[in-house]
């Protein structure tokens, strides 16, 4: 029986935050976020889930504190992709922590500097805060 689970719906499990993906993708966002609540509830340490949620809540601009336990979660999860991490700084930077989540941002792009995604995730975070400069450089890379 739990050979026939793993081989059966495992495999499901692993492909169901690719398949809520597709209304996150067309601005479906509440029917997203049920979908990648839905996979959390399945296996609470998906961390692809995680991120994917966070994306949702940073798209309606609000939740900041679920985005950042989200996107530390999933860092701990996937220690190797800088995107949870990158997630969890930009909510710090919404909760109002510009200097730490710039400083946190700056050791993700850091940590792994072929990242283009977290790259423009710094830029946009910097621009944000009004250092224009430091965004122009952080796009370059």
């Amino acid at each position: 029986m739990v050979a026939a689970f793993s081989r059966h719906v495992l495999p499901l499990l692993s492909m169901f935050p690719l398949a809520a993906s597709k209304p996150l993708l067309s601005g479906r966002n509440d029917e997203a976020e049920k979908q990648f609540r839905a996979a959390l509830k399945l296996d609470p340490n998906h961390a692809m889930a995680m991120v994917r949620l966070a994306r949702v809540l940073l798209e309606r601009r609000g939740n900041y504190e679920e985005v950042r336990k989200l996107g530390l979660k999933a860092a701990e999860l996937q220690p190797g992709d800088g995107l949870p991490a990158a997630m969890a700084a930009v909510a710090l930077f919404k909760l109002g922590d510009v200097p730490e989540a710039i400083s946190e941002m700056d050791a993700v792009c850091r940590a792994n500097p072929f990242n283009p995604v977290t790259w423009a995730m710094f830029a946009d975070l910097l621009a944000a805060s009004g250092h224009t400069e430091e965004s122009k450089l952080a796009r370059m890379e």
